[in-house]
């Protein structure tokens, strides 16, 4: 057997087999013990030629071998909320600090995983929500409805409402009912998500509509926003809203200087889990179907 390479930062190591190997054998050479080795294959941080494997195998010549020996963890609530349900859809209230889907390292502690370990079945998810982002998801439980509300999704036929309490160091910019937000997202996988306010070449359009806004003080200056998402880009409410200066609470990838659970703790607004942002989606509205939550 031979190691391939590390990725320290990350403790992921790779791996490239000769015939006879199993993929135990590496986990061993990591010094791992037997009950964090059963650990990593029920997370699913273990991939054999860039699929991922569950259980021990025998390995060939040249298999690549990938373990994460430090995934990533996340707290799972005792039951996931159904909101609704039939034969076609399930819509969930997602708590704060869960994935919608499975991640990289971790196939195991996600809304998805868990709603088709309650349902017995499996599930899609046409749309997500961040991991730090709670409220309302939909899961299709028929390819049929995966293919009809991808449509809807493309055509912009979903109306999907967000909460947001928002605070600053600085004076908080005035904003008001109807307003229109429209900024230029640069086209990147990293995060966090740069913006400009002028159209640019390959940008991609943003566009955010404010339905209401409150200012209040809880003991900070807050501004409580309810939004309109109408294109759906990764991050979109979270960049827009810190571009203008107003950062959602919490949301330290975009310049939030406050706790959210510290700062709200007198009144809470939203569920308190592991590493939560006041953000959430309270509203959900398709075809004939609309779901409201409070938060």
């Amino acid at each position: 057997m031979s190691k391939l390479t590390q990725e320290s930062k990350h403790q992921i190591f790779h791996f490239i087999a000769k015939s006879g190997d199993d993929i135990q054998s590496f986990l061993t050479q990591l010094n791992l013990s037997l009950e964090r080795q059963t650990e990593l294959f029920e997370l699913g941080a273990i991939y054999l030629n860039k699929k991922r494997v569950l259980s021990n195998q025998v390995l060939n010549t040249d298999d690549h071998i990938r373990i994460h020996t430090q995934p990533r963890r996340f707290k799972v609530p005792e039951d996931l909320e159904v909101v609704f349900s039939n034969d076609h859809f399930i819509v969930i209230n997602k708590p704060p600090g869960l994935p919608s889907h499975p991640t990289l390292d971790n196939s195991l502690e996600n809304s998805k995983s868990l709603i088709e370990k309650k349902l017995g079945e499996t599930v899609w998810l046409p749309h997500r929500l961040d991991v730090n982002t709670s409220g309302l998801l939909v899961f299709a439980r028929t390819k049929k409805f995966l293919h009809n509300f991808s449509l809807l999704l493309e055509t912009q036929k979903v109306r999907k409402v967000y909460k947001a309490v928002c605070t600053s160091t600085d004076q908080l910019p005035k904003i008001t009912s109807g307003e229109i937000l429209k900024h230029y997202m640069k086209p990147s996988q990293r995060c966090p998500k740069e913006l400009s306010s002028e159209s640019l070449a390959d940008w991609k359009k943003c566009l955010l509509k404010v339905v209401d806004v409150k200012y209040r003080d809880l003991p900070k200056s807050l501004a409580e926003l309810k939004v309109e998402l109408i294109t759906g880009r990764t991050h979109q409410i979270r960049s827009q809203l810190s571009f203008i200066g107003l950062p959602i609470l919490g949301d330290q990838l975009y310049g939030s200087k406050f706790d959210s659970q510290r700062q709200l703790s007198n009144k809470p607004l939203f569920r308190q889990n592991s590493d939560p942002i006041a953000l959430s989606c309270i509203e959900l509205q398709f075809m004939e179907h609309h779901f409201r939550i409070d938060s």
